[in-house]
């Protein structure tokens, strides 16, 4: 039977997890993440799951920890959510990296006097002025 003691420790678990999943993304340490994320997917399930049973149960039986449960699992998913934004925020930087480094491969790529950036298109040669 699920009570509210502990479930509130699960989500602080969950939140522990997820601050872990933070410093990895704001570090650039994407080797590190992969365990995390399996460990933060199990968790987030089971306090989805206890979440539900917590609902469900009768108002009789709710104490003064669901208050605290309710703040906590506030915190989880506020927490989520951030990680979500600075994961975005990360993949469209490297995205971004990997776009400027490619067009350094491509040595036709340059800035016109007007500062656009394209395709180098070169001058005709004016022979007369050579000679």
């Amino acid at each position: 039977m699920t009570n509210y003691k502990g479930f509130i420790r699960l989500c602080r678990r969950t939140k522990k997890c997820l601050e872990a999943e933070r410093a990895y993304i704001l570090k650039g340490d994407f080797d590190q993440i992969g365990p995390v994320l399996e460990e933060k997917e199990n968790l987030i399930r089971q306090v989805m799951e206890q979440a539900d049973l917590l609902t469900n149960m009768p108002p009789a039986q709710a104490d003064k920890s669901s208050d605290l449960a309710t703040t906590i699992l506030r915190e989880v998913i506020k927490a989520a959510e951030e990680n979500s934004i600075v994961l975005s925020g990360a993949l469209r930087g490297l995205q971004a990296g990997r776009s400027r480094q490619s067009q350094k491969k491509n040595p036709l790529m340059a800035y016109t006097a007007s500062g656009d950036h394209g395709l180098a298109t070169p001058s005709p040669i004016n022979s007369e002025a050579i000679a």
